[in-house]
């Protein structure tokens, strides 16, 4: 009796897990090209979106090109 009811409570849990992972649904992946963020009526997620959508700013701000000339200017720095 014990045995049988190991084996029922087993499956069960087995049964419970699989169905639990199998209701997941997938996340939608807004399409990153318009450059606009969609509103999703939450304050803070919608913080948190403003602040990804402003890397792109982040990366120009960052930019390296006053460094191209950086191997001359530690040439010359050697040179002395």
């Amino acid at each position: 009796m014990s045995r049988n009811l190991v084996i029922v409570v087993f499956m069960l849990s087995v049964i419970l897990v699989v169905l639990g992972c199998a209701k997941q649904q997938e996340a939608v992946v807004p399409d990153s090209a318009s450059g606009e963020v969609a509103s999703t009526g939450q304050e803070s997620v919608d913080d948190v979106a403003a602040g990804i959508s402003g890397v792109s700013d982040t990366e120009d701000e960052l930019d390296s090109s006053e460094l191209a000339d950086l191997d001359t200017v530690l040439a010359d720095i050697e040179n002395i």
